[in-house]
């Protein structure tokens, strides 16, 4: 935010494999898998135990503080970069 930019979820996808009780210790396990360019989309495993209880991702948008569509600026793909 403080860039000038935000990355609402445009979309959201869980399959659920096995449920988890309110008092279970999770564990959810997150990457980003591609290099983000007008889009980025974090992938999650959610775990109990090594047990995979679901799996999902979120896709995220890049945007300007008005909600318009914008390229990732120059610092948050040079961060990226040393992952990819």
């Amino acid at each position: 935010e403080n860039e000038g930019f935000f990355l609402p979820v445009v979309s959201a996808h869980c399959d659920y494999k096995q449920s988890a009780k309110f008092e279970d210790e999770i564990i959810v396990r997150t990457s980003i898998n591609e290099m983000p360019k007008a889009r980025m989309k974090i992938e999650y495993d959610v775990l109990k135990n090594e047990t995979v209880l679901a799996t999902g991702y979120t896709l995220h948008g890049f945007t300007d503080h008005n909600g318009k569509a914008k390229r990732p600026p120059k610092s948050f793909q040079l961060v990226m970069q040393k992952y990819f």
